[in-house]
């Protein structure tokens, strides 16, 4: 069964990846816009600015 198990390692691999680069577009994004925007959806630019994990998605 170790070949089911090396393509569930590679599967989670692959998500982790995909998750991480979908956290950097959001982070990407949220750091294009004003101050006031960034207020209304709940962010700072001190979170932004520190790189910290931001988690919404516009």
């Amino acid at each position: 069964m170790a070949i089911l198990g090396n393509i569930g390692n590679g599967f989670e691999r692959l998500m982790r990846v995909r998750e991480k680069q979908a956290q950097l577009s959001v982070h990407a994004y949220l750091a294009t816009l004003d101050d006031a925007t960034l207020t209304r959806v709940g962010v700072s630019r001190s979170e932004l600015k520190k790189g910290g994990r931001v988690n919404h998605f516009v």
